[in-house]
């Protein structure tokens, strides 16, 4: 500098910085890895491989959507207002998403996640409803109505159904629709459930054909086997119904940890048990998971009715309704095998179908209970998502996820099966560093790990330049298992090697690494 200024003082006028311009040093926003926050919800579709992940609102900014695919691919969705993601649903090439305030907004997955319309309900919206087959959605409300959004003409539909439980209870106060699920083979039928009980509205008749309400009388333990009230009659609150995958059965979920199966035909029960004790619904039965005392259990917070490649061979997934005393924690897997033949079948038979095969623990790591899960089926989008399912996603308390193959229930990596930004929180990154490294020496590094095939094979990826860059941007970044990851973050050339390494630092020291499953 002191040279440049007797330069300037000695007659020298071209000035040498004039060309250096505050453009040149702007930052540029090449690539973002990473989940802006919480995530509040999932979805994945089959057929184009596609896994949608939508976040909480935070103090730093908007809930935000994110599309990932196949090796980098991952399209950001910004919502329009401020607000959190509740849920998220693939229907045909559309991605429809609601908000906390209660807008369905319908998104263009061919034209990068653009937005097609949107929607505010008249009220809050409790649950949604698509078929993949279908371009319908339809919404839940808290005052007990449905209303039905036309996905093909981007407009409300005229077709509002009304609060079909106050024919039962006209007394009741708070009759709010807390799950809705369509007929896996009768498209006329409708399965809509209240915090009362359960009906199935027909289409075609255009009225309720089935009233279900659930009732503990006086001496039977119920699911929470409470002996202050095993004298008096009760009437659980619903969280959940859902049918058969054959729609041969209607099973509803109660928030004292109560599992009803019904016959949608008469509307008796066939059977009422929790995920340990049988016919909980008939006086005088021991409870024998509970050894007869008060046995808290925690609410349930979703149940899949799996079905393998024949819709007949079924099973239940169940997130919840365990002790809360239980030492192990995850996801119950209740196999109930072939179903029997309906109409050939005696009612003890159906009864003891019930009963289950066989029931395993998905095992989640201590400290945190699930909270949500999404399925990975094999190719189907059918069954709401829940025919021949090989793996399962889970999303915990503490707001990380992990990956368990199914029914097996056995970790597997994120390592090249997920977007490197879902490896941030899974399980929370606790150290990132970010190294230069020679591009030959960086193309030899490998591992010989085994994997199984990908979870996420759809999306196509932009175009990039050819010429590639000798010295590569290398992110490591170590997690709270003991698992330290690297990967190439990436310039703007085409990635030669997007693969990511894993080292089991916790396993090779013997420390409790987790073994992850080859699938």
């Amino acid at each position: 500098m002191a040279a440049f200024i007797r330069s300037k003082q000695s007659g020298m006028q071209t000035d040498l910085s004039a060309a250096i311009l505050p453009g040149l040093f702007t930052i540029d926003d090449e690539a973002r890895y990473g989940i802006n926050s919480q995530i509040s919800t999932f979805a994945y579709d089959p057929v184009q491989s596609l896994l949608a992940v939508g976040t909480n609102e935070s103090q730093y900014g908007s809930g935000q959507i994110y599309i990932f695919g196949r090796d980098r691919v991952q399209v950001t969705i910004k919502l329009t207002r401020r607000a959190s993601v509740k849920e998220l649903r693939f229907c045909a090439d559309k991605l429809l998403s609601l908000d906390t305030k209660n807008e369905l907004t319908v998104w263009d997955l061919i034209g990068g996640g653009k937005k097609i319309c949107s929607y505010t309900a008249p009220g809050i919206v409790t649950c949604l409803a698509t078929d993949p087959m279908l371009d319908w959605a339809f919404m839940g409300l808290q005052q007990g109505e449905i209303i039905a959004f036309d996905l093909d003409r981007e407009r409300a539909a005229p077709l509002r159904l009304p609060n079909f439980w106050r024919e039962r209870s006209p007394k009741s106060r708070i009759l709010s629709v807390v799950s809705l699920q369509l007929h896996p083979r009768d498209i006329g039928q409708f399965l809509i459930g209240y915090t009362e009980g359960a009906v199935i509205y027909s289409f075609k008749e255009a009225k309720v054909t089935k009233f279900f309400q659930y009732e503990v009388p006086p001496g039977a333990p119920g699911g929470s086997s409470d002996p202050h009230v095993v004298g008096d009659a009760r009437r659980p609150r619903l969280t959940q119904c859902l049918w058969h995958p054959t729609g041969t059965f209607v099973l509803t979920a109660h928030e004292d940890g109560s599992l009803v199966f019904w016959d949608p035909k008469d509307g008796r029960v066939v059977m009422a048990r929790t995920i340990d004790d049988m016919h909980v619904d008939q006086p005088g039965s021991r409870p024998g998971g509970s050894k007869g005392g008060l046995s808290l259990k925690e609410p349930f917070a979703k149940i899949s009715w799996c079905a393998k490649t024949n819709p007949d061979d079924t099973g239940l997934l169940i997130a919840g309704g365990v002790p809360m005393s239980a030492q192990t924690k995850g996801l119950t897997f209740l196999e109930l095998g072939p179903t029997p033949v309906y109409a050939t079948s005696t009612w003890q038979t159906l009864t003891d179908h019930f009963k289950g095969k066989r029931q395993h623990l998905l095992e989640t790591p201590a400290g945190a209970e699930v909270i949500d899960y999404c399925l990975i089926p094999r190719s189907s989008p059918h069954f709401d998502g829940a025919q021949d399912p090989v793996a399962v996603i889970a999303l915990l308390s503490s707001g990380e996820l992990i990956t368990l193959s199914f029914p097996s229930g056995h970790p597997i990596s994120p390592t090249n099966q997920l977007h490197p930004s879902l490896t941030f929180v899974h399980p929370f990154v606790v150290s990132c560093s970010v190294t230069t490294v020679n591009r030959t020496r960086w193309l030899g590094m490998t591992e010989k790990r085994q994997q199984g095939p990908p979870i996420l094979r759809g999306g196509v990826g932009g175009s990039k330049n050819i010429r590639k860059h000798e010295d590569r941007t290398i992110i490591q970044t170590a997690h709270g298992d003991g698992t330290v990851r690297i990967w190439d973050a990436g310039t703007s050339d085409k990635l030669e090697n997007s693969a990511v390494l894993q080292i089991d630092v916790a396993r090779s020291l013997g420390r409790g690494g987790r073994r992850h499953e080859v699938w």
